[in-house]
């Protein structure tokens, strides 16, 4: 089957699904196939890129006298995108400040820079940070040294799609006038995440900040303490991708039912233009789960292809549609703790790559989806109680 034969010749065989997104292909002959699924917008039976969804194959399907039907055979339907972020918009804020638009979702790659220079100069402007606009995330919000009102020079580099694509070209190269306005935002601690007085705090929840101006990671780190129970320091790692909410996550879970306690000496924390976030030591509490009141899902995987080591199971909650997830190995059973009573869609996916994410495959150059099971009924999850019993078997 040639790659680009979706994309110009419509299938051979093709049936809506049901309202419940079920299929069922009959009378096929017996023969190798590929099946895909395809959220059809313009009625044209062809796969358009970047205007339909599609839903990749893990495998292609031999019918023959002696396997003549295939069950659980599912789809993900996701949209592709295979072109990179290309440049829309570049303007000044003030000066301390400028934004670059794109036309899509960006990411940081970890080799993300800007370099800006003084068109008339020739001089280097001091970029101090950049981060991704989390109110409009086609947007770079660029922290600069002190502008003035002239022609400067940028290049930017590292930034990607959500996809993963680069930028197009990958070094983007524009021109822009600066501010000379004064910036007005003082720096300030929004709110800290757990929320004071939070009474069911996950086990394995991060401490995240949120900031109105990116802050020193230094000065943040040095002064702030995670107190348990015991009166014990917290230990655990930083997550520096934003610096206006840069995240702490304990190095193991906390302790059920305890309080914790969150100290930060804002008089010693600054923001990235040496700027304090106040002259006080912020406090506050809070309290993580009842045990009593969380139940917990197990089962098994069954596969056919011994080479499959690893998979992703998820329950997602019908109500509030929190997600819990876990990585488990396939040749030991599997349980997700610490879950809320409440109803639970659970499903499995089998982690070929081995990199903690389910690959929807590619259309072209053709790679295979990693394969998905859902599990049939609704999982209800009981508080001090294990549901058992949510097994999952690919086999075809």
């Amino acid at each position: 089957l040639r790659e680009e034969t979706i994309f110009k010749r419509r299938p051979r065989y093709y049936l809506p699904v049901k309202g419940d997104g079920s299929f069922h292909l009959k009378y096929l002959s017996h023969g190798r196939y590929r099946l895909y699924a395809l959220d059809d917008r313009n009625k044209d039976y062809l796969y358009t890129l970047g205007t339909d969804r599609i839903g990749l194959p893990f495998m292609d399907v031999e019918l023959t006298t002696t396997h003549q039907r295939i069950e659980n055979f599912n789809f993900v339907l996701t949209t592709e995108d295979t072109l990179g972020p290309s440049l829309f918009n570049v303007k000044a804020l003030h000066h301390h400040q400028f934004i670059i638009a794109f036309n899509e979702e960006i990411k940081k790659q970890t080799t993300a820079s800007v370099q800006v220079i003084d068109s008339t100069s020739g001089t280097p402007l001091e970029v101090k940070w950049l981060e991704v606009d989390g109110k409009d995330p086609r947007s770079l919000i660029v922290y600069t040294a002190e502008m003035k009102e002239t022609k400067y020079q940028a290049r930017v580099k590292g930034i990607s799609d959500t996809s993963g694509n680069s930028l197009i070209p990958p070094l983007l190269e524009f021109n822009f006038v600066g501010s000379s306005q004064k910036d007005t935002l003082s720096p300030r601690l929004k709110t800290i995440i757990p929320e004071a007085g939070n009474r069911s705090v996950a086990y394995d929840s991060p401490i995240t900040f949120q900031f109105t101006v990116p802050v020193d990671s230094n000065s943040l780190q040095n002064n702030f303490t995670l107190i348990a129970p015991d009166s014990s320091i917290v230990n655990g790692h930083w997550n520096w991708y934003s610096l206006l909410q840069p995240i702490y996550q304990p190095d193991g879970l906390l302790q059920k039912g305890a309080r914790y306690q969150v100290h930060l000496n804002l008089s010693k924390v600054f923001d990235i233009y040496g700027r304090p976030y106040g002259d006080s030591l912020y406090q506050h509490e809070f309290n993580t789960l009842d045990w009593s009141l969380l139940g917990e899902i197990s089962g098994e995987v069954t596969v056919q292809d011994t080479s499959w080591k690893q998979v992703i199971i998820s329950a997602e909650a019908l109500k509030g549609q929190k997600k819990y997830s876990l990585v488990s190995t396939i040749d030991k059973p599997f349980i997700i703790p610490f879950l809320p009573e409440g109803q639970y869609r659970v499903k499995a996916a089998i982690d070929i790559s081995t990199n903690g994410r389910w690959d929807p495959g590619k259309s072209i150059p053709f790679r295979y989806s990693e394969p998905v099971l859902v599990f049939p009924d609704t999982v209800s999850v009981r508080k001090r109680w294990t549901t058992e019993g949510i097994d999952f078997q690919f086999i075809w």
